[in-house]
């Protein structure tokens, strides 16, 4: 090869670097990140540190290539639209979402900012995208599979728990995909002769009345459908359900470790982190539209059986087989 192509080369090298992208644009790439619940909680913190993760695995330093400015609603999504306006007031090149009302409220506040999700529930039925193959618009990033692992999840808890006969279902009512997988769960309730009781925590505010509705009803399993605000109040819903005597089950992997009974879902860590790419790629002149929007394919179990032998039960050996993670 002549010299001249070696230096070509090592021109075209130094110009895809994430440092010379940012110097070439002459500042770093501002991220907006509009946060559900309190800065202070842990899924605020997790969703932060692993997105910041994500991007300096794609080789962006803090500060030189990429800035993280987040604001948080406190689980209030009624705050969402004037968070909002504060963050497009410093002209991000992007918006990440972990929730359907702020990818909604982001999607409100403009149609030209890319909005990346950070794993949002059924993004096509909600209307956030056209499809996960061509989203259209200017949403992109990463889906869940939460509406298909509801089911997979009850069917556990039946195995678990074979002696269950009640059933409270905490879902969100702001979230627009909680209605829809509760009747689904509802159903495969009433097709195994349990019986199911709602419970609505559409606030942290609202969540010692609901857990004391809860209480009142004695049920032989709390089940928690999947929403970050919940999962902001996990430990509090954890600690009500087991003064009652009941285990916990949903599809937070972390809920286990927190005194829960069972969980089944995929890893938020890898789907926050593979999020890091999108915005590479819509730094470097991607158009969201044209992103395909990616769901997770791996999943695990994770049973407690110390949370078992507290609440006086038993998994089942054919459950605990199959688990990837079983906590003593």
């Amino acid at each position: 090869m002549r010299r001249r192509d070696l230096v070509l080369l090592a021109a075209g090298a130094i110009a895809a670097s994430p440092a010379a992208w940012a110097q070439g644009r002459g500042s770093p790439f501002r991220v907006a990140v509009l946060g559900s619940v309190a800065a202070t909680n842990p899924v605020s913190l997790n969703e932060l540190a692993w997105l910041r993760e994500g991007l300096e695995t794609e080789g962006w330093a803090e500060g030189r290539d990429f800035l993280l400015d987040a604001a948080y609603a406190d689980g209030d999504y009624g705050r969402f639209p004037a968070l909002l306006g504060e963050l497009l007031g410093r002209r991000p090149g992007a918006i990440t979402v972990g929730t359907i009302a702020g990818a909604k409220a982001a999607q409100a506040a403009s149609r030209t900012v890319p909005i990346v999700m950070l794993g949002l529930n059924d993004p096509v039925r909600t209307g956030l995208v056209a499809s996960l193959a061509s989203p259209g618009g200017n949403v992109t990033g990463l889906a869940t599979q939460n509406e298909d692992l509801q089911l997979k999840l009850f069917g556990l808890m039946q195995e678990a728990l074979p002696r269950a006969r009640t059933v409270a279902a905490i879902l969100n009512p702001e979230n627009p995909s909680n209605p829809s997988m509760l009747s689904a769960v509802a159903r495969a309730a009433a097709a195994a002769g349990l019986s199911l009781d709602a419970v609505a925590i559409p606030s942290p505010a609202a969540a010692d009345g609901a857990l004391r509705a809860i209480a009142d009803k004695r049920p032989d399993v709390v089940f928690v459908l999947p929403d970050v605000a919940l999962a902001g109040l996990l430990g509090r819903i954890v600690q009500a359900a087991t003064a009652m005597g009941a285990p916990t089950i949903g599809t937070f992997l972390e809920l286990p470790e927190m005194g829960g009974l069972l969980a089944y879902g995929f890893m938020r860590r890898d789907t926050v982190r593979r999020a890091a790419s999108f915005l590479r790629r819509l730094a470097e002149g991607a158009v969201a539209a044209d992103l395909p929007v990616e769901q997770p394919t791996a999943f695990r179990l994770i049973v407690s059986v110390r949370a078992a032998a507290g609440l006086g039960l038993a998994i089942p050996p054919s459950v605990l087989a199959r688990a990837d993670e079983v906590i003593e």
